[in-house]
């Protein structure tokens, strides 16, 4: 606690010190009323000292909770309670205990729009000839715990590419070299048939590495925001079909059979390269857990002002278990297809950040044993 009594200094001294401190400084009393705010604390609620004197706290921070409800009184509303600066000051008064550097949030409303400071905040009790006050103490630590968040998703970035690289991209790349130096060492005992075969193992590997390698730069592209959204309009069955006709060789050799079933055959505004890439996993991921003789489909039906996607198949389905991990990207929900496919589950992520992306979310519809059916739905443009 800190007392302060005019023999001490100055009050034109002490008044200089508080105005010109560099961090954001509140005096206010019991009832919460701003009694004195400096320079940076001006700044801060964008209002001078003699325009919030005599204002509540919630009222001179411009409190979210007060502009949304015009009859709200600042300290009586349910939100007040949860508000990190009035339990503080309201606690220093009660118990008489300084509290020093807690962390905190305020939502407060900026030119008609709610923003979120991240706050570390002091609150000490100060007597001024006889009356007390609570000096809040506040540093704007936005900044800071947004660099952290950024921090942690480099990390994290890190942490995911490392993994699909040290494993999954290592194997379909083991595949086609120990095919490769075995025909190489064998040449000239090797027959056409186990050519054909060896072959075949390593035109599949190549299109897993390939698709892996197309999914990283695509995920990668996009948590560092450079994926930006470019909406056209597009023909829906052509864009369609130009996915079945990329993924028809993977399916060829597993003899799964790819279609365009019933699909709208207009134009929707979208951005093509981004649900192309979307229905292209989905399709890939469907080929993977089908087993021979099966079917993969595309349909796209216009319901109302959304352009629905669906992609079905007749594989093997999706149990409980995995479908609650299926979008998280962190490999759980991935697991082998129906002939050992390898598969990191950042395909599927990918899908989900696009469809976002675009307003939506995905939807799967799982039988086990019967197959499986993921969705979206794009809303028209505006």
């Amino acid at each position: 606690m800190l007392e302060y009594s005019r023999n001490r200094l100055p009050e034109n001294e002490l008044l200089a010190i508080f105005d010109n401190a560099a961090i954001v400084l509140i005096l206010v009393d019991r009832e919460g009323r701003v009694v004195r705010i400096n320079r940076a604390g001006s700044e801060l609620v964008g209002a001078g000292n003699e325009k919030v004197m005599g204002l509540l706290a919630g009222e001179a921070l411009r409190c979210v909770n007060l502009h949304e409800n015009i009859n709200a009184v600042c300290g009586c509303t349910e939100e007040c309670a949860r508000c990190d600066l009035r339990n503080l000051f309201s606690q220093v008064f009660s118990t008489s205990i300084d509290i020093e550097k807690q962390e905190g949030s305020i939502t407060v409303v900026r030119d008609g729009i709610p923003f979120t400071y991240k706050l570390l905040i002091s609150a000490n009790r100060v007597v001024i000839e006889q009356n007390p006050y609570v000096l809040l103490t506040i540093d704007d630590i936005t900044r800071q715990k947004e660099q952290e968040q950024m921090l942690r998703k480099l990390v994290e970035t890190r942490d995911k590419l490392f993994s699909v690289i040290a494993h999954d991209l290592k194997s379909p790349l083991s595949v086609i070299i120990g095919f490769a130096d075995y025909m190489v060492a064998n040449f000239d005992s090797v027959d056409k048939e186990q050519i054909k075969t060896f072959l075949e193992h390593i035109q599949q590997s190549s299109h897993d590495a390939y698709n892996l390698l197309d999914n990283l730069f695509e995920w990668t592209s996009n948590q560092w925001n450079k994926t930006s959204m470019i909406p056209k309009a597009v023909k829906v069955g052509d864009m369609c079909n130009e996915v079945l006709d990329f993924c028809r060789s993977m399916a060829k050799g597993k003899e799964v059979r790819v279609e365009l079933a019933d699909h709208y055959s207009g134009f929707w505004v979208l951005d093509e390269d981004m649900i192309k890439t979307t229905l292209r996993n989905l399709v890939i991921n469907s080929i993977k857990f089908t087993n021979r003789g099966g079917v993969v489909q595309i349909e796209t039906t216009k319901n109302g002002n959304a352009l629905r996607f669906i992609v079905s198949d007749t594989g093997i389905g999706i149990c409980k278990e995995a479908l609650e991990s299926l979008f998280e990207g962190n490999g759980n929900g991935s697991s082998s297809g129906t002939e050992s496919e390898k598969g990191s589950g950042l395909g599927l992520l990918i899908c989900k950040e696009f469809v976002e992306k675009h307003g939506s979310q995905l939807e799967v519809a799982s039988e086990v044993g019967k197959g499986t059916s993921i969705s979206f739905s794009i809303p028209s443009a505006k």
